[in-house]
C-alpha cells in the first residue's frame, strides 16, 4: 500500500509539474506577444506623427473604411445569428404546438358542443405533461392562456363547469398559438376555430370565456398597449 501511495504522488506531482510548466509558458508566450503589438503600434504612432498631412488624411480614412468594414460584417453576422435562432426557435414551436393541438382537438372533434368536452384523469395528466413544454418555449402570452385553460379543466372534476367555458377558454389558447406563429387571427370571430373541429358550434360561442386573473388581466392590457 505504502509502494503504490508513493508512486501515486509521484505521478500526480509530475503531472502539477507539467501544468505549472504549461501555464508559466502560455504567459511568456502571451507577454511577448503583448510587448510586440506595443513596439508595432509604438512604431505606427511614429510614423504617423512624422507623416505629412495628406498621409494622416489617407490613413485615417483607410482605417475607418477598415472599421466600417468590420463593424458590419459582425452586424450581418449577428442578424444571421438571430434569424437563424429565431427559425430553429419557432420549429421547435411549431411542433409542440402541433402536438398539443391534435391532442386537444381529438377531444371533441366532429362531437356535439354538450358533449364534446369530457375531462378525465388521464387527459388531465397529459396537460400536467405539456407544462413543462409551454413553460420552456412559449411565450408570455400563451403561457397565460395555458394556465388559464389548465384551470378550467381542473375545475370540471370537482365542479360542473358549462362545456362551452371549456371550449371559448380552449379556442382562446389556440388564438394565442397562431398568433405566436405568425397568424393575425384577422376576422375570426368567438367560435370560428372551434367549428373546425365541433359540428353546429352556434350558439355556444356567445358564452362567456373564462374570467382571467388580475394580475393576468393586467398583463394582457400592458402588454396590449
Amino acid at each position: 500500500m505504502s509502494g503504490r501511495s508513493s508512486t501515486t504522488q509521484v505521478s500526480r506531482g509530475r503531472t502539477d509539474g507539467k501544468h505549472r510548466w504549461t501555464l508559466a509558458a502560455g504567459t511568456a508566450v502571451l507577454l511577448v506577444a503583448l510587448a510586440i503589438i506595443c513596439a508595432l503600434l509604438v512604431v505606427f504612432v511614429r510614423f504617423f506623427l512624422a507623416s505629412s498631412n495628406d498621409v494622416k488624411t489617407a490613413t485615417i480614412a483607410g482605417m475607418l473604411t477598415v472599421l466600417a468594414s468590420v463593424i458590419s460584417v459582425l452586424v450581418a453576422k449577428d442578424r444571421e445569428r438571430r434569424i437563424e435562432a429565431e427559425h430553429v426557435l419557432r420549429e421547435r414551436k411549431a411542433r409542440i404546438y402541433s402536438e398539443f393541438m391534435r391532442l386537444t382537438s381529438a377531444l371533441m372533434a366532429g362531437q356535439d358542443p354538450a358533449k364534446a368536452v369530457a375531462p378525465e384523469g388521464d387527459v388531465i395528466r397529459k396537460l400536467a405533461a405539456w407544462a413543462y413544454q409551454f413553460l420552456i418555449w412559449a411565450p408570455d402570452r400563451v403561457l397565460r392562456q395555458f394556465v388559464v385553460f389548465r384551470r378550467v379543466m381542473a375545475r370540471t372534476q370537482n365542479e360542473q363547469v358549462p362545456p362551452a367555458v371549456v371550449l371559448l377558454a380552449m379556442e382562446e389558447l389556440y388564438r394565442a398559438i397562431r398568433q405566436d406563429i405568425g397568424h393575425k387571427n384577422a376576422g375570426l370571430a368567438p367560435g370560428d376555430l372551434l367549428a373546425v373541429f365541433i359540428n353546429e358550434f352556434a350558439g355556444y360561442a356567445t358564452a362567456a370565456p373564462p374570467a382571467q386573473p388580475k394580475s393576468e388581466a393586467a398583463a394582457d392590457k400592458q402588454s396590449a398597449a
